[in-house]
C-alpha cells in the first residue's frame, strides 16, 4: 500500500467550501481503498499571487474529509500557519520544496512526522530522524520524468505530466496536485502536471 498525498490548492477552489467538498467527494467516489489517501492543503499568511486558504474553510474541509474517511494535513509556510495546523490531528506536517521555507523543519516538534520536499542536491542536509521523510521534488511545472531518475529514496513530489512517474517508480509516498479541471486561466496549479479524479481512477480505483 502506498501513501498518496493529494495537494489541493486554494488557487483551485477559491475558498469555496462547496467546491472543496466536491473535490473530496469525487475522490471518495473512485477510491477502492487499496492505497492510503491523505488530503493536503497549503497554509500561509501571504504568498502573492497565490490565494491564502481561509482558516474556517480548512476546518470545515478537515471535518468533511474525516467524515469521508480521509486524514488531512497541510504544507506550512510560516510559524503562524504551523501553530494553527498543530491544533488538528494530522498524519504529518509538510514543508515545501523551497529552501527559504526549510528552516520550518526545525520548528516542528519531534513528535510529528515531517515530510519535506527537496531538490536532490539538498536532500542530505535534513535531519536523519525516524519520523523525517524527504521527498524528491523537481520545482518545475511541468517537470521531466528523466529528472527524477536515480533517486535513492522512494518518496516523490510529482510535477510531471500524467502518471508516468507512478508507474515507473511505484513510490511508497507520492504527492500530486489535484484539480477537477485542468488549464484554468485563473489557476496556476491546474497545468498538465496536475491530476483530475478521472485520471486518478487508474491509481486508486
Amino acid at each position: 500500500m502506498s501513501e498518496i498525498i493529494l495537494d489541493i490548492s486554494p488557487n483551485t477552489h477559491k475558498n469555496s467550501i462547496k467546491y472543496l467538498k466536491q473535490m473530496i467527494d469525487e475522490v471518495a467516489k473512485i477510491d477502492s481503498k487499496k492505497h492510503e489517501i491523505v488530503i493536503k492543503h497549503q497554509l500561509f499568511l501571504k504568498a502573492p499571487p497565490n490565494l491564502p486558504l481561509d482558516r474556517l474553510v480548512f476546518s470545515r474541509a478537515y471535518e468533511h474529509a474525516k467524515a469521508r474517511g480521509y486524514k488531512t494535513t497541510a504544507s506550512v509556510f510560516d510559524l503562524d500557519s504551523l501553530n494553527f495546523l498543530m491544533q488538528y490531528d494530522v498524519p504529518f506536517i509538510k514543508v515545501s520544496c523551497n529552501s527559504k521555507y526549510h528552516w520550518l523543519v526545525d520548528e516542528i516538534p519531534r513528535k510529528y512526522n515531517v515530510y519535506v520536499s527537496s531538490v536532490r542536491d539538498e536532500m542530505k542536509y535534513f535531519r536523519d530522524d525516524d519520523n523525517m521523510y524527504v521527498m524528491e521534488c523537481v520545482p518545475k511545472y511541468p517537470a521531466d520524468l528523466e529528472e527524477y531518475e536515480g533517486n535513492e529514496y522512494d518518496y516523490y513530489s510529482d510535477h510531471t505530466i500524467g502518471l508516468g512517474l507512478w508507474y515507473k517508480f511505484e513510490p511508497q509516498i507520492w504527492e500530486k496536485h489535484l484539480v477537477i479541471h485542468k488549464n484554468k486561466a485563473d489557476n496556476p496549479d491546474s497545468g498538465e502536471f496536475s491530476c483530475t479524479p478521472e485520471e486518478l481512477r487508474e491509481v486508486i480505483g
